[in-house]
């Protein structure tokens, strides 16, 4: 099972093209201008940790956009349309589509959150997760105070606490 869960993270980890997108840039491609131009999704039946995450982002989001910025469900997801999605693949079939699994496992370590960048068909997807629900709201929030984190690369393992985020590799 450890194997398996291993092979999983390294799997996600190669499934990004490094070359386009950094977390350098964010809150770009999601932002452009002063406008939001992308969604937020979280699962149908996702925790309500998963929706506290979304509201913690989408506040973020709004000091920087002058268009309303609001989350939808995974059924409303979009793949032709960059995103920021929140929650474990077996929670959000969105993050599951863009990864090509459903494990709820991904191989993280209990106390971490990820941030993950991938490109697909020319689409951007930010991907907010965390080995529990707890650790996908302390990674949102991590991406929340962005202006105070120099991001950088396609990868951020979160640790700390929800009250203190930190960002590692």
């Amino acid at each position: 099972m450890k194997k398996t869960a291993i092979l999983l993270l390294i799997a996600l980890l190669l499934t990004t093209s490094t070359a386009a997108i950094d977390l350098e840039t964010y809150p770009m491609p999601f932002v452009s201008g002063s406008s939001f131009t992308a969604q937020i999704v979280i699962g149908g039946e996702a925790p309500s940790t998963d929706v506290l995450a979304a509201t913690d982002i989408a506040v973020s989001l709004q000091q920087r956009s002058n268009t309303k910025i609001s989350a939808q469900t995974d059924d409303e997801f979009d793949i032709w349309k960059n995103g920021i999605l929140i929650g474990l693949p077996c929670h959000n079939t969105a993050i599951a589509q863009v990864l090509g699994t459903k494990d709820c496992d991904i191989g993280l370590a209990n106390g971490t959150g990820y941030l993950k960048l991938v490109e697909r068909d020319g689409q951007t997807f930010l991907i907010v997760t965390g080995k529990t629900p707890a650790d996908t709201r302390k990674a949102a929030r991590l991406l929340a105070q962005s202006k105070n984190n120099a991001f950088s690369g396609t990868d951020v393992l979160v640790t700390g606490t929800l009250d203190k985020p930190q960002a590692g590799k």
